[in-house]
């Protein structure tokens, strides 16, 4: 039987982003599974084949704008050459390869220089051809990029430690140059969706993640693209918030359009645990202000006091190994970290119940609904009743015409609709 091909995982990233730390950590964890797998980083500093691209970055050529981007681009692209037989060795062997920085970084920081599209375009053509047909590299599956502001980035590159192929210097003539490390990222950004990679945000809203979040979500990217299975987590959810009792943990999922009765249906739910001398949690998001700040309440004003959070992960903030059922409302609006947490919390033994709208005001699916109603155990699909002929709704009209996904609002902003009043609508 032939062996299989390997896989050629490629993680790159705006400066300071951790690329080097978060492929060890990925490689440990994908050899940890018993998986044969080789790293590489490039430049490979100290080859021959690397030497151009270190008298590069120590400024021996001149400044990065001086020797523009093509010529940059064939120093990188000499030592990838050198290393291509290796490369295709291992992925003839099934070898997974992760690499740190590939063509990627060539993408990003040279065409980071070249600022008119047209251009641009032309470079990032001239620049496939050269590396892949040329020099006929491998090219990877995957391409993972870890965006860093680039003003965060440039401060956490000065608490790097020595490097020799800058003379000991922490920063070399990219890392030194703000305005190309702002022009990179944005380069960076403009070609992980022209080539549609796989973009982890290190630092949204400019509040730095930490080491392990973000190891975390680059896990489920491997695994998933690797066909590895649902990832196992690693903290922050550990078994010390597992229930105490002896229970077999479940995900249930109320779904349905608005004013069918879904946070009724959830409230109901919880307090019949109450009776049964469950300890219950119930959370909502913080943005979740039409009736009450501190409670879920339904539109029959049934209520029942709630955790307030702003995204999934402040879920686990609130658990213990106390918490017996764990309820969620309105988590359409929350992000799509949620599936993730809910499964993993029912594997710890937790009963997780949760509510939300599934479709949005123009009848697409909303939010991370689609994964949750695929994760779940058991489904409840409720129905409202049209307003205009008194059949099953099943979908949400907005009144006014704003045209963002997210709208608060209550009956002065929705009415529900069946199918064919609903198109008729439109």
């Amino acid at each position: 039987m032939q062996k299989q091909t390997g896989k050629f995982i490629v993680i790159d990233g705006t400066d300071g982003s951790g690329k080097a730390t978060q492929t060890n950590i990925l490689v440990e964890k994908l050899r940890a599974k018993g998986l044969e797998v080789e790293k590489l980083d490039f430049p490979r500093y100290g080859e021959k084949s690397a030497g151009l691209v270190e008298e590069y970055l120590n400024g021996k050529f001149g400044t990065a704008e001086e020797v523009g981007a093509y010529r940059a681009s064939i120093f990188y692209a000499v030592d990838r050459f050198a290393a291509a037989n290796q490369i295709k060795e291992w992925l003839n062997q099934g070898k997974i390869i992760i690499s740190n920085r590939y063509v990627s970084s060539n993408m990003g920081h040279q065409a980071g220089k070249i600022q008119e599209p047209i251009e641009r375009d032309k470079f990032l053509a001239w620049l496939h051809h050269l590396e892949y047909e040329l020099f006929e590299i491998p090219q990877p599956d995957i391409n993972v990029l870890l965006y860093m502001p680039p003003h965060i980035g440039q401060k956490l590159v000065d608490q790097k430690g020595h490097r020799d192929y800058v003379g000991g210097e922490k920063r070399d003539i990219h890392e030194a140059d703000l305005n190309h490390l702002r022009d990179a990222a944005e380069a960076y950004k403009y070609v992980a969706d022209k080539y549609s990679w796989d973009i982890i945000d290190c630092a949204p809203g400019d509040k730095l993640r930490t080491i392990d979040d973000i190891s975390l979500d680059l896990w489920r990217l491997a695994a998933s693209h690797l066909n590895l299975g649902t990832p196992t987590p690693n903290t922050p959810l550990s078994s010390d918030i597992r229930p105490t009792k002896n229970q077999t943990g479940v995900l249930e999922v109320v779904c349905g359009s608005m004013f069918a009765g879904k946070t009724e249906e959830l409230l109901r739910r919880l307090k019949r645990s109450v009776i049964a001398k469950k300890s219950v949690k119930l959370f909502k998001p913080s943005l979740d202000t039409r009736f009450s700040e501190t409670h879920v309440v339904s539109h029959d004003n049934n209520q029942m006091e709630s955790i307030i959070i702003n995204k999934a992960e402040d879920i686990l903030k609130h658990l213990d190994h106390n918490t017996d059922v764990i309820g969620i409302d309105e988590a359409q609006f929350f992000d799509d970290k949620l599936p993730q947490i809910c499964d993993d919390l029912a594997n710890l033994g937790f009963k997780v119940i949760v509510a939300g709208l599934d479709t949005t005001f123009d009848s697409r699916p909303f939010g991370p609904m689609p994964e949750l109603l695929s994760l779940a155990e058991k489904v409840t699909k409720l129905r409202a009743i049209c307003s205009d002929c008194g059949a099953d709704a099943v979908r949400n009209l907005r009144k006014s015409n704003t045209q963002e996904t997210i709208g608060i609002g209550g009956k002065d902003e929705y009415k529900p609709l069946c199918r064919k009043c609903f198109n008729q609508n439109r």
